[in-house]
């Protein structure tokens, strides 16, 4: 368990330090209503991977005027994943997939939303993030073979802590 518990800190403190980049990006913009989602946001709520997580997804209440400077972000970055049309679960009340670029060379993926999808947050170090249940409900719902590895090694480290 100890083991379990010091390489998920590590992977904690990883995620940390790219959220970190991002919310000194987004507060310096004056975008200050922005919530942590996806597996960063497992790892803060304490669920353990067994990886670090590749890109930081975020949720960032905005206009449509102000949503415009990650649209250009995202073309500048040679990305135009937002223009995809095609069925996907609805994410973060949005009607398009998320903005995608760099920041600080942390890959970043921008959902601009009226309002949190995720009806609970909690804090950390300054921070919002979507909770441990409601990320893995909207994981779950992408039906992505990745989502399912994480929540999978989840199960089982819980069926080997009950032994």
């Amino acid at each position: 368990m100890k083991n379990l518990v010091t390489a998920n800190q590590s992977h904690i403190e990883d995620a940390f330090e790219k959220i970190n980049k991002v919310a000194r990006f987004l507060k310096r913009n004056d975008f200050n209503e922005f919530a942590v989602v996806g597996s960063s946001a497992l790892l803060v709520c304490g669920f353990p991977l067994n990886r670090n997580v590749g890109d930081i997804d975020v949720e960032v209440i905005c206009s449509h005027k102000r949503e415009q400077v990650f649209k250009a972000l995202a073309d500048a970055y040679g990305n135009n994943f937002y223009e995809a049309r095609e069925e996907y679960p609805e994410v973060a009340g949005s009607t398009h997939k998320p903005y995608i670029f760099e920041i600080a060379g942390v890959k970043v993926n921008v959902w601009c939303v009226k309002e949190f999808t995720h009806s609970m947050l909690v804090e950390a170090r300054g921070i919002r993030f979507s909770t441990l249940m409601s990320t893995l409900c909207r994981k779950m719902a992408y039906k992505r073979k990745k989502d399912s590895r994480d929540a999978l090694s989840f199960a089982s480290t819980l069926i080997e802590m009950s032994k």
